[in-house]
């Protein structure tokens, strides 16, 4: 049968399925919590193809047992069109080494915090200082070993704040038990949906999701999640990791009953049986900072210096983990204001960076954008002359490095943006420090942003899922227009709901003269 034969086969046990239900389209409409354009469209021939997400929610609306849900996702994908051979590429995530065995990987390529030095230091030391082997640590590895001889797949999910070494302990965790299997490391949903749907997550890989919000939010998420979760409870050997900070993602992810349900296939995900959370503490217990001691003493008669400082800073409240990354010392720099650890464009730079994440600019933020948000807030004396003034204060952010000698890390280590790999040739993007994002995001959450960050974020940002956050966050704090303008350009590339934002927005009440705040 062709894709478009399946596809009309699918379509037909949808009604199938509805005429069983005894469901009138509006029935199934408030059921779904779908458009009624949306529902109307997976049910009709001649429409566009429906995505997994939309069948899914039509599903299980109607109640359709498991067998019949699995039975349809089949059909699904054998009704996707086949690619033209001059479309036809492999596709490889944005940061991929999935060609690699995990004993060849470089931890900071998996971003694994560096430690930070006491001071500024002639070097030698390694990247990464002695492991100590906490409690959950053994918990990680007695979820993973049974998948990695033979059992059922399982993905493990690492939750905690920032900073508390979660991605640390996935990586020695897999060094040890898995040193001779590929990493698959996706850069974005689409790329995750890619690996699953092309079958290149088999039993001699680990699939890698490190800040799993980067893939359990956005238009593929549902499709994504539901795809991973099929393949884990139907699969013996497959083995998944990733992280995710407990508060807001993991909470707001697997919250039921909220309207809409934007998160129903990813709870599904990290609440089904082949998921395993394990609870990384903010915090060394007693024994933890006893045995912390015994190791950093030996480390300082090597030399290294590394453990006793972060011993030294953290032990009242046992947040040593976080003192060898760094990051009190980099928070405590960012909120001493301009002029100090930061110049002023420094400060308004990365300030701007910390709001547009907290608005719900969730893909790395382009620098052009930042330099006019920037700029904006910049008082006129304090504006720089110069071309490259933008591009030096990004470089100073993103590496530590001022031309004048002088620097912006945290003692030669930590630095308060970052600059993700990249395919080549793509230009260069940023990221704030996760630390400074989930510190400083709370002690702001209330604040509206600046109009300068509003106009860069309708100008620079291109990415339909960040419009369409960044669209409802401008409507929550009165700024109309730049809802209107970012729902508007959510519509033009492409995003399957953001119609119905935008309409709204635009209704007699909020727009009497239907000029459309354009």
């Amino acid at each position: 049968m062709t894709a478009d034969a399946k596809l009309a086969a699918l379509r037909e046990q949808l009604r199938d399925l509805r005429g069983r239900a005894g469901l009138t389209m509006s029935d199934l409409h408030v059921r779904s919590r779908l458009g009624r354009t949306t529902v109307s469209q997976a049910l009709n021939d001649g429409a566009p193809r429906p995505s997994w997400a939309t069948v899914a929610a039509l599903a299980k609306a109607m109640k359709a047992a498991s067998s019949m849900t699995d039975a349809l996702h089949e059909l699904w994908k054998e009704a996707q069109p086949p690619v033209p051979r001059s479309q036809q590429h492999v596709v490889r995530p944005q940061t991929a080494i999935d060609d690699q065995l995990i004993a060849d990987v470089d931890p900071q390529a998996l971003e694994v915090h560096p430690a930070v030095l006491a001071a500024p230091d002639p070097g030698g030391y390694p990247f990464l200082p002695s492991y100590l082997s906490r409690a959950h640590d053994a918990e990680l590895r007695s979820h993973l070993k049974p998948a990695l001889q033979g059992g059922k797949s399982v993905l493990v999910m690492l939750t905690g704040d920032s900073a508390t070494g979660k991605t640390r302990a996935l990586y020695e965790a897999l060094r040890e038990l898995a040193s001779r299997r590929r990493l698959l490391r996706p850069g974005t949903s689409g790329d995750l949906l890619s690996i699953l749907l092309e079958g290149r997550f088999e039993n001699d890989t680990v699939l890698w999701l490190n800040e799993s919000q980067r893939f359990f939010y956005g238009q593929d998420a549902e499709q994504t999640a539901a795809e991973l979760r099929r393949l884990l409870v139907t699969t013996t050997r497959l083995v998944a990791v990733g992280t995710l900070w407990t508060d807001p993602y993991w909470e707001e992810l697997t919250r039921p009953g909220r309207a809409g349900d934007p998160h129903g296939q990813v709870r599904g995900l990290l609440d089904s049986s082949a998921t395993c959370r394990v609870m990384v503490p903010d915090h060394l217990s007693d024994a933890e900072l006893r045995q912390w001691r015994t190791t950093a003493r030996a480390e300082e008669e090597r030399g290294d210096r590394r453990l006793i400082d972060a011993l030294r800073a953290g032990a009242a409240d046992g947040s040593v983990v976080q003192h060898l990354s760094g990051g009190p010392a980099l928070l405590a720099a960012y909120r001493s204001g301009p002029g100090s650890h930061f110049n002023h464009v420094e400060h308004a730079m990365l300030g701007a960076a910390l709001d547009a994440r907290r608005l719900g600019h969730r893909s790395p933020l382009p620098g052009g954008l930042l330099a006019d948000a920037a700029d904006g807030t910049l008082h006129p004396r304090r504006r720089p002359s110069g071309e490259t003034w933008a591009e030096d204060a990004l470089k100073a952010l993103s590496t530590g490095e001022r031309g004048d000698g002088r620097r912006t890390d945290i003692r030669h280590t930590l630095t308060a943006m970052h600059a993700p790999l990249s395919r080549s040739g793509d230009e260069a993007v940023y990221e704030p420090a996760d630390y400074l994002v989930q510190h400083v995001g709370h002690q702001h959450a209330d604040r509206p942003g600046a109009p300068s960050l509003w106009r860069a974020l309708v100008e620079h940002t291109t990415n339909a899922d960040d419009l369409v956050e960044l669209g409802t966050s401008a409507a929550n704090h009165g700024y109309l227009r730049q809802a209107a303008l970012l729902w508007r350009k959510a519509v033009l590339a492409g995003h399957p709901t953001s119609g119905y934002a935008l309409a709204a927005l635009l209704d007699e009440a909020n727009d009497p003269h239907q000029q459309g705040s354009l």
